[in-house]
């Protein structure tokens, strides 16, 4: 009986997408039944960006349009999901798309829709119903990494629980002792603020964030006072010399914020932000505005008002930078015929190194005036280690390479734009965040372990 059923409903779904006129190479097709009577037919047309959803109530005989507009993304291999008469999921993989992704949520049978996710960047391309309120689903990060995670639900998608890979900064971190520190960004969540208590064994979300734009840096100055800002424009239009810059500010551990709105001057001529936040009291603290050349803002009342100065361009090539002080940025550049190694003070740009070797840098930190270290990796072929570490005591005159374990992934030291997250606390703790997840050593960098 049920294969016989299955049958006369191909036969008539069939006939319906055939009278749509649907079924080209730009659409994607999926149909969702519960019972013998009750199912649901949805196309999501590529060129459009939008989706239409049908429902039948007698088998397939009649079908009625309940749907016309629904947001639609790339093509996602997850099916329309329905488990009942009236609940159902959709996923939306927003994948290059112009649009924003999540999991379109029907509680009534597909009359309203209310998608869930799209404000925190979810492209999401397949999804599983258990029962009315558990669900699971798939989706991958955006950008340049593209990580997969999955989701979990048990109340009917009002709380979504990220439960592969586990909970772990993405976008950047700030350890105030060896052991305290905080992150930003998850794989499902860009905009999480994230605690750990054991060195980054484990991390514990604490508070979400509004949806922002360009990220620029975060930066705990004690267990209490941090700092998150962004960029408001870089991402969303033409660059101007005046920018927004939001500033969130907390003063208990992260719990709640304060957002602040102030305007920086960048150079007509500035090249893509690295991301850089240094906090030096509750009240002054710089961040990176530019690259190339290097211009540093700086403020000395909350992040109410912001100066900023431009330095001379550094060397041409790969280029990691780390606020020192407001007066002082690190900076670590390869351009194929050695690495250096220099600070930025004001205006005048200082080379301190160099190290004789043909890997690209994608990293630095100094915990203070003396102690510092860069990464880099080496895009090439051969019996060259891909990645290593380099460690300075005399304030980056000299270096010591040690090599990260064989067992780490060719490529693991992206992030965005091409560099990773670095931070450290005294001569011994340094972290590196990157593509693959989060690395450290407790030993000066001598020996890495993933967590």
């Amino acid at each position: 009986m049920a294969k016989g059923r299955s049958r006369l409903f191909g036969i008539v779904v069939i006939g319906v997408v055939l009278s749509l006129g649907v079924g080209n190479q730009y659409a994607d097709l999926r149909l969702s039944f519960v019972n013998a009577k009750d199912g649901w037919f949805y196309e999501d047309n590529y060129r459009t960006m939008t989706g239409a959803l049908y429902r039948t109530t007698d088998g397939g005989g009649h079908w009625k349009l309940i749907q016309h507009q629904l947001t639609a993304g790339r093509y996602a291999p997850g099916e329309l999901s329905f488990v009942s008469p009236s609940v159902g999921w959709l996923p939306i993989n927003s994948g290059a798309a112009p649009t924003a992704g999540g999991i379109a949520i029907m509680t009534d049978g597909g009359d309203t829709v209310h998608t869930y996710g799209a404000n925190r960047a979810w492209s999401i391309n397949s999804v599983s119903l258990m029962s009315k309120t558990d669900g699971w689903a798939t989706g991958v990060t955006p950008g340049y990494n593209n990580r997969g995670y999955v989701l979990h639900t048990m109340d009917g998608g009002k709380r979504f629980t990220q439960v592969l890979p586990r909970l772990s900064p993405t976008s950047a971190i700030s350890f105030v002792t060896n052991k305290l520190g905080y992150g930003y960004g998850t794989d499902s969540d860009p905009y999480a603020v994230l605690m750990s208590g054991d060195s980054g064994n484990s991390w514990r979300r604490i508070a979400n964030l509004p949806q922002q734009t360009t990220f620029l840096g975060m930066d705990f100055r004690n267990s209490k006072v941090g700092w998150v800002a962004f960029d408001a424009e870089f991402a969303t239009g033409p660059v101007t010399k005046r920018h927004p810059i939001h500033v969130w500010t907390t003063n208990d551990s992260g719990e709640t914020w304060v957002k602040r709105v102030e305007y920086v001057d960048y150079p007509s001529y500035s090249s893509q932000t690295i991301p850089g936040l240094r906090l030096y009291s509750n009240e002054s603290a710089s961040l990176i505005a530019a690259s190339f050349p290097i211009v540093v803002a700086n403020t000395y009342d909350g992040g109410n008002k912001w100066a900023s100065t431009s330095s001379s361009p550094t060397p041409r090539g790969e280029t990691a930078l780390s606020i020192a002080s407001s007066h002082v940025v690190w900076w670590v550049n390869g351009s194929g015929d050695g690495v250096r190694v220099g600070k930025v003070s004001g205006s005048k740009v200082q080379t301190v190194g160099e190290v004789n070797l043909l890997q690209w840098p994608v990293g630095i930190t100094f915990s203070n005036a003396q102690d510092g270290w860069f990464a880099a990796d080496f895009s090439g072929s051969g019996n060259q280690t891909p990645m290593d570490a380099f460690a300075t005591h005399d304030g980056g005159r000299t270096w010591t390479k040690y090599i990260f374990p064989n067992t780490m992934p060719y490529q693991p030291l992206a992030w965005q734009n091409g560099t990773a997250v670095m931070d450290s606390v005294g001569s011994k703790a340094v972290w590196i965040l990157t593509g693959d997840g989060l690395l450290r050593s407790m030993d000066g960098g001598k020996t890495w372990t993933w967590i």
